[in-house]
């Protein structure tokens, strides 16, 4: 994953939450605003990584994201600095169109992690045992 692919990504995901705000600043309609941001996420998605474990990072940020939200909703009140939407939308705590912002998250933040671990060039020691039947520890570069 080259850095313009992760910069892309970012940025991609970046318009898109700056884009969500706009929109709903403007007063356009709920609806409009998650089938917008469903569409960048699938876009998004498909252009930037189309993979399996892409496809289980974006809905694991997808939902985890707005669980979080949801926690920090209710922790924190307003008494101590609360956490809040000034649109609590559909579910009480935030609009759904959050939910398609946070899956586009999953390829920026997941590209960004595969280019960070292709950089780092990890070494992995692999047991000789586990190899091939003996001998001393094996240096496997992923």
């Amino acid at each position: 994953y080259s850095p313009p692919v992760i910069f892309v990504g970012i940025a991609f995901f970046t318009f898109q939450y700056w884009l969500s705000g706009i929109m709903f600043s403007y007063g356009i309609d709920r609806s409009i605003i998650l089938s917008v941001m469903s569409a960048c996420a699938y876009l998004g998605f498909k252009k930037l990584d189309d993979t399996k474990s892409g496809l289980i990072t974006s809905t694991a940020t997808a939902l985890g994201g707005p669980l979080i939200e949801i926690g920090l909703i209710s922790l924190l009140t307003d008494s101590i600095g609360g956490y809040h939407y000034t649109d609590s939308g559909e579910t009480g705590f935030f609009p759904l169109w959050i939910v398609p912002v946070y899956f586009l998250g999953g390829p920026a933040n997941g590209n960004l992690a595969r280019g960070v671990w292709d950089k780092l060039g990890k070494v992995v020691l692999v047991p000789a045992s586990a190899d091939s039947g003996g001998g001393d520890d094996v240096n496997v570069n992923n």
